[in-house]
């Protein structure tokens, strides 16, 4: 019966029904630590964050990753930590956020004029799918920032 609801709607009656503020649930092979209070949580990532945020090693992830050299896939360590801070300071800073806003702009003005082409041609009478649009829109701005040109309908 719970599993045919949201994944956090029965983690939070589970825990609910519980009565506690923590909670350990196995999604297949991964156990997954949920916590409902925000003074734990706090705890949690400040004191205990190395000991929890490490992930766990496949196949796939290696051959994608190209022995887990990648910033979402390596293991938390001092590389990960060095490849976060650069990250963060280097490709998300105001001053490179700034760079793109044209693109950005430019993108979502693309986006617009296709639905609104869409709604125009009468391929949709009343609703959009806002998810396609949104992905296809994160898509363009990515390809945009990456290689400087549109790749999407």
């Amino acid at each position: 019966m719970l599993m045919n609801r949201p994944a956090h709607v029965w983690i939070h009656r589970s825990m609910e029904d519980m009565q506690t503020k923590i909670g350990c649930f196995r999604f297949a092979r991964v156990h997954v630590i949920t916590v409902t209070s925000s003074e734990i949580a706090r705890e949690v990532l400040r004191e205990k964050d190395e000991a929890l945020a490490d992930r766990s090693e496949s196949y796939s992830r290696n051959l994608i990753s190209h022995g887990y050299k990648e910033v979402i896939f390596s293991s938390y360590g001092e590389s990960w930590k060095l490849m976060k801070k650069m990250m963060i300071t280097k490709l998300m800073s105001p001053t490179m956020l700034n760079k793109t806003l044209g693109d950005r702009t430019l993108e979502a003005d693309n986006i617009v004029t296709y639905v609104f082409n869409l709604s125009l041609s009468g391929s949709i009478t009343k609703s959009v799918n806002v998810r396609d649009v949104a992905l296809t829109y994160c898509h363009a701005v990515m390809m945009r920032m990456m290689f400087g040109q549109r790749h999407f309908v």
